[in-house]
């Protein structure tokens, strides 16, 4: 994600593990190339029990940042069940816990809801978030998250803190979008065409769900299929629109034919 001054925050899922890791969860690098205000250190920073996992600096498996239209960042915290809402600068801000009540989202739901990717509507100001792989036999989803339509609870630690529950409006794909087996239907990335907003979802199969701002289904991208060769898609991880509407994809990561594509809407 980019803040608005031009910094860049990048989540640093493996920290622990990546070359010239910095020892941080997530990495901000501003718009001079210097290493910004980065933070999350460890994964239960305040005394490594999952009791820490409202800590600031507790990150568990971040993957996701989108900036919000306050231009606060929101970042994920996998096996937590967290959104964590930061200040431009790092300060941070709350808490959004996404569990829900078993069964919500049908028969088999057990209400687990461990974010993977998350993505800002530019029209509305929702928070759309894709989750892990929901289990065999069980349908994922997005969901489409008012960060404004809360309440607040405290939590027990660190002492003194609080956590959001916010109002879900829409469950975007159940249906549609693949059925888990456990381990390999995550939702990879979303984005949302900003002129007409529309919403592209990324699972792992190279294709790329559509749906219209409600929720309907419009079908599938690209109409090249899926594969390597110019036009293709296979494992998109990331995506993103600019002002012109033009869509870039990241394709075929940790392989040979790994590149971004660019795509342009015709008339």
């Amino acid at each position: 994600a980019l803040t608005e001054a031009g910094n860049a925050w990048i989540t640093d899922s493996d920290y622990g593990l990546s070359i010239a890791s910095s020892g941080k969860a997530i990495r901000i690098v501003n718009s001079n190339f210097t290493e910004g205000n980065s933070f999350g250190t460890s994964t239960w920073p305040s005394g490594n029990t999952w009791a820490n996992r409202n800590d600031p600096q507790a990150f568990d498996y971040p993957v996701g940042a989108a900036r919000m239209l306050n231009g606060h960042i929101v970042v994920t915290s996998q096996t937590a069940e967290l959104l964590k809402e930061y200040l431009p600068d790092g300060t941070f801000v709350r808490n959004i816990y996404l569990r829900q009540a078993a069964g919500t989202a049908g028969a088999g739901d057990g209400g687990y809801r461990s974010p993977y990717a998350i993505a800002v509507d530019p029209n509305s100001g929702d928070l759309l978030v894709g989750y892990i792989d929901p289990g065999s036999g069980q349908r994922s989803f997005i969901e489409r998250i008012d960060p404004d339509g809360c309440t607040t609870s405290s939590v027990g630690n660190p002492a003194g803190s609080f956590q959001d529950r916010c109002t879900v409006k829409n469950r975007i794909g159940l249906g549609t979008l693949a059925t888990g087996d456990g381990q390999t239907w995550a939702t990879f990335t979303i984005a949302v065409e900003p002129s007409t907003g529309d919403i592209y979802v990324g699972q792992r199969s190279g294709l790329i769900s559509v749906f219209a701002a409600d929720g309907t289904s419009k079908g599938s991208f690209s109409a090249f299929g899926g594969g390597t060769k110019n036009g293709q898609l296979s494992t998109v991880r990331g995506m993103v629109f600019d002002e012109r509407g033009f869509l870039y994809l990241t394709v075929s990561e940790g392989n040979t034919s790994a590149r971004v594509e660019i795509f342009a809407r015709t008339p």
